[in-house]
């Protein structure tokens, strides 16, 4: 049998081998072979500044090269594959577009992922100067405010006395003795609301110097000073002790006379955290037989329930709520709201109140304020002129 030509040769070689070919080039990862990618971001959001790791998954080939765009005028671009999953730090508040483009040869495939940047928590601090003087005392009062969205569309100054302002740098002019609480509440243009406050003391004038006709005396004038006073204080023993002896005799006659009467009743007991029947100072004492305006505010609150973390309060936990239920000036509740929080009794926060197009300052009770609140519903009226 002849061998066979050249050209037979390369005919079979075609026939024999040509499939096997084929079928590389159908399956191979050659350029322009379909594949895919998707992006995220850990975290999404939060305050700034703000570090974002970012993540690159694909699917179907074999990335050649990564191009990253993270929304704030920067870019990463690498071959390695450290570049698909690439950390960036926000620093300004704003919602940005972070788009990954992953390719292969001439293929490419892209992915956006979206982060949001939060703004400083809103925060105020305050100064005043000066803090204390005679009055009339002109204080300049100053406040500080960072965070928030950067707009503020309420700066409100209340100075104690009833008296407001606005603005962040105060001037204001206090004519009557007393201590004061100054406080600014700020609200940013998402609603936000922060306040701070600092404490004046305006005190009265001195008093005119007295004579300095007893720094004269001497020895011997001090004690002719002091002589009298013992002189008199023993002429004011003798009928007290004889009225006290009076007074004794009657108890001593009666005393093993059976009672006509049930006995009285025994005072009410301290409550179990040993609260003081009133733990407030007195400047809003009402007359005798009457319940002061905290102690109406405390059970006032007793009834305006209970709030859970995510509850929506009832305009009566408000300050203006307040003031309508007990038929006082809101202003005029200021202080007394301040000495029951000073004292433990009141929780402040601030929340979405019913019908309200945003949070306000909510006031609720401490548990010790809620049994002073019971005993007070439950205490005894006052007998007539105690």
């Amino acid at each position: 049998m002849r061998p066979l030509g050249p050209t037979l040769a390369l005919l079979v070689a075609v026939v024999v081998l040509g499939g096997p070919l084929a079928l590389v080039g159908a399956h191979g990862a050659g350029p322009g072979a379909p594949f895919g990618v998707s992006a995220s971001a850990t975290p999404a959001y939060g305050p700034g500044p703000l570090l974002v790791q970012f993540t690159a998954t694909e699917t179907g080939g074999a990335p050649t090269g990564y191009n990253w765009s993270f929304g704030d005028g920067t870019f990463l671009n690498g071959t390695s594959s450290g570049f698909a999953d690439p950390t960036h730090l926000y620093e300004a508040p704003g919602e940005y577009a972070a788009v990954v483009r992953v390719s292969e040869g001439t293929a490419s495939a892209s992915a956006t992922v979206y982060v949001h940047v939060l703004s400083e928590t809103l925060s105020v601090a305050v100064s005043a100067t000066p803090v204390s003087g005679v009055a009339p005392l002109t204080v300049t009062f100053n406040g500080s405010i960072t965070g928030g969205t950067g707009t503020y569309v309420e700066l409100r100054w209340t100075f104690g006395d009833g008296a407001t302002g606005s603005g962040s740098s105060v001037q204001y002019t206090y004519t009557s003795p007393g201590h004061y609480y100054a406080e600014l509440t700020v609200e940013d243009s998402n609603g936000s609301e922060a306040d701070a406050g600092v404490w004046v003391n305006a005190t009265a004038a001195d008093a005119p110097a007295t004579s300095d006709s007893l720094t004269e005396l001497g020895a011997f004038g001090w004690g002719l000073v002091g002589f009298a006073i013992g002189v008199g204080v023993a002429l004011l023993l003798i009928p007290l002790r004889a009225w006290i002896a009076g007074r004794r005799e009657p108890e001593e006659a009666v005393e093993d006379v059976p009672a006509s009467g049930p006995p009285a009743a025994a005072p009410p007991p301290p409550s179990s955290l040993g609260i003081p029947p009133s733990p407030l100072p007195p400047p809003d004492r009402g007359p005798a037989g009457t319940l002061r305006t905290s102690q109406r505010l405390l059970i006032h609150l007793a009834g305006q329930g209970t709030l859970g973390p995510y509850d929506v309060a009832v305009p009566g936990m408000t300050q203006a709520g307040i003031g309508e239920a007990l038929g006082v000036r809101q202003n005029s509740l200021t202080n007394v709201l301040r000495r029951l929080a000073d004292a433990g009794l009141l929780e402040v926060e601030l929340r979405h109140v019913t019908g309200q197009p945003r949070r306000l300052k909510v006031y609720r009770l401490t548990a010790r304020g809620q049994i002073l609140a019971r005993e007070l519903r439950h205490r005894p009226p006052p007998r007539a002129g105690v």
